[in-house]
């Protein structure tokens, strides 16, 4: 299986008889969000996003997950 960083967490968490092959990644793909185009909603979520990443929420909320 070759996948994002985030499936191969999962993954491993759910199957413990699977490991990581490789220990960084091959290449490094963004994610992006794809919604109506309306310049206000863009603002608004760009603004939340980038205070989301900046505290850390993404890795938080994946350790969270992982923990279950």
């Amino acid at each position: 299986m070759i996948t994002d960083d985030v499936e191969v967490e999962w993954q491993t968490h759910r199957h413990p008889q699977l490991c990581r092959a490789f220990p960084g990644t091959f290449t490094r793909a963004e994610k992006v969000v794809l919604m109506p185009r309306d310049p206000a909603l863009e603002a608004a979520v760009d603004g939340w996003l980038r205070g989301e990443l900046a505290a850390g929420v993404p890795a938080v909320l994946l350790k969270e997950a992982l923990s279950r």
